[in-house]
């Protein structure tokens, strides 16, 4: 079986260590009771979340449908920068949901 994971090495931004090599675990959501950082796996949401506040970003633990609905610190970007969240999901439903850093 050959590793399924992106090749880090050719990002244009340095990968700090501590996200080179997180497994997805659903049960560890931005939100879920006694969670921090992304030391024993994330979901898509907790591991974007925690990437761009390495970088010295802030921002709220929303799920996908927060996220989607917040405008306090949320806005819809035509052209991604580095550093934005992106929201994936094959509808236009929010809910369910996968979320990136660019």
């Amino acid at each position: 079986m050959s590793d399924q994971r992106l090749d880090l090495a050719r990002s244009p931004i340095k990968i700090p260590e501590r996200f080179q090599r997180v497994l997805y675990n659903g049960k560890r959501y931005p939100g879920a009771s006694g969670i921090r950082g992304v030391e024993g796996g994330a979901n898509c949401q907790r591991y974007a979340y925690e990437f761009v506040r390495a970088f010295g970003y802030t921002l709220p633990d929303f799920r996908s449908s927060g996220l989607w609905a917040d405008t306090a610190h949320t806005q819809l970007s035509k052209r991604p920068k580095p550093f934005d969240l992106v929201l994936v999901h094959k509808v236009p439903d929010p809910w369910g949901a996968h979320v990136g850093a660019t």
